[in-house]
């Protein structure tokens, strides 16, 4: 269509160095001798979808009700695209799941009937891109690291048809990482061109999300230093709405909820759950619960003026003792201790039963296991004390 609309008229280009794709591609704005633009026609007939820089504000408007215009009549891309909400979000029991495999043919199937089999309702399906350091402003995958996007694909499919709700959380890591880096604190060098290079790098997960049926799409995870950029995550985010009709939150630090001026634009808050609950290496249960407890109300308190459900997108400790000090701590404590993994989850069940209605449940990590000696400092709770522990309180929330 494009060349049938270009073959005998003159085009006038217009372009400058900050209208560039996550490939640093130069990018036109494009209008035929009669002074209609390229760029519209085709978004109007439905044969492209926008892409909007914070640099391209001038024309963002026309775009984006051209977009609209297609999409509402189904024209081209948008035959089959409904409007729809996403709906209420249901009371999350599951898993997160790294797919972490190097091998791209790897089959989660026997990971994901396990889950199953211990009473998870749903899954959250974690693949990484890569940062190539913390200055970085381009997200890649990185070969035997990143899951390809058609065995991304596929696992959701799996998932799905083993009964399990699925969530998609794409996550950017630091490639050259170190001690003192990491996503939560990247400093892009150019932060008009990050958030381009995100915004296309998300576009591709939330069309996979759409193709495959996952049920929601996290559009970020833990961006601490970047989480004040407003006008940025709501141009991103209705980005994602423009391929996916699921349901959208994002993951954010424990410490760092009240951050956050664009919940608004999402349908349900996510958060960590790395809390410290005691100071020492042997609490008992009735400690580690009343610890969450005075967490719970401080959560509620902030969570208050948001009139949005909210659930834990990543929880969980390592079996190692003193975990409970700082869950997010695998390094520094030495000894191996199942007991205390298990405590710290039987004491955050007992905390949050009796769910308030906009609270929804958690995402345990992890299900991921490399099957080695290592596994038994790790948080994997297959085959440990908290396994049973679980399972347990699955089973309870299933009969109520």
């Amino acid at each position: 269509r494009l060349q049938e609309l270009a073959r005998e008229q003159v085009i006038t280009c217009t372009f400058s160095s900050n209208f560039k794709n996550a490939a640093f591609e130069t990018l036109v704005h494009a209008r035929l001798s009669n002074g209609r633009s390229l760029n519209e026609i085709m978004l109007e007939e439905g044969l492209a979808a926008p892409l909007l820089t914070a640099a391209d504000s001038a024309h963002a408007p026309r775009l984006r009700a051209a977009a609209h215009r297609a999409r509402e009549a189904r024209r081209g891309l948008w035959k089959t695209w409904k409007k729809k909400s996403p709906g209420s979000l249901e009371l999350v029991r599951g898993f997160s799941l790294g797919l972490y495999s190097r091998d791209p043919l790897y089959d989660y199937t026997p990971l994901l009937k396990e889950q199953v089999a211990i009473g998870a309702t749903d899954v959250m399906l974690i693949t990484p891109w890569f940062l190539e350091n913390h200055r970085a402003c381009r997200m890649e995958p990185k070969e035997h690291r990143t899951t390809p996007l058609a065995q991304v694909a596929r696992t959701v499919r799996q998932a799905r048809s083993l009964g399990l709700r699925v969530t998609l959380m794409p996550i950017v890591l630091l490639w050259r990482d170190d001690d003192d880096h990491w996503r939560g604190n990247v400093a892009p060098e150019d932060l008009e061109d990050w958030f381009l290079a995100y915004q296309e790098f998300i576009g591709a997960f939330a069309s996979l999300a759409q193709k495959s049926g996952a049920e929601s799409l996290l559009v970020g995870s833990e961006f601490s230093s970047l989480e004040k950029e407003e006008r940025h995550w709501r141009e991103v985010i209705a980005g994602v709405r423009q391929r996916y009709q699921g349901r959208l939150s994002y993951s954010a630090n424990w410490d760092h909820l009240d951050v956050i001026r664009w919940w608004d634009a999402l349908d349900a808050i996510g958060m960590t759950a790395y809390h410290t609950l005691t100071d020492r290496d042997d609490p008992t249960v009735d400690e580690l619960t009343t610890a969450w407890g005075r967490i719970r109300k401080d959560l509620e308190r902030i969570l208050a003026a948001h009139n949005l459900p909210y659930f834990f997108s990543e929880m969980g400790y390592a079996s190692l003792d003193g975990i409970n000090r700082n869950p997010w701590d695998y390094v520094s404590p030495d000894r191996v201790d199942e007991q205390e993994q298990a405590d710290c989850y039987e004491a955050w069940f007992r905390a949050w039963q009796n769910p308030q209605q906009r609270f929804r449940g958690a995402f345990f990590y992890t299900w991921w296991r490399n099957n080695d000696k290592d596994d038994a400092r790790q948080y994997t709770v297959h085959g440990k004390k908290a396994e049973k522990v679980i399972r347990r309180w699955f089973a309870a929330e299933k009969s109520r």
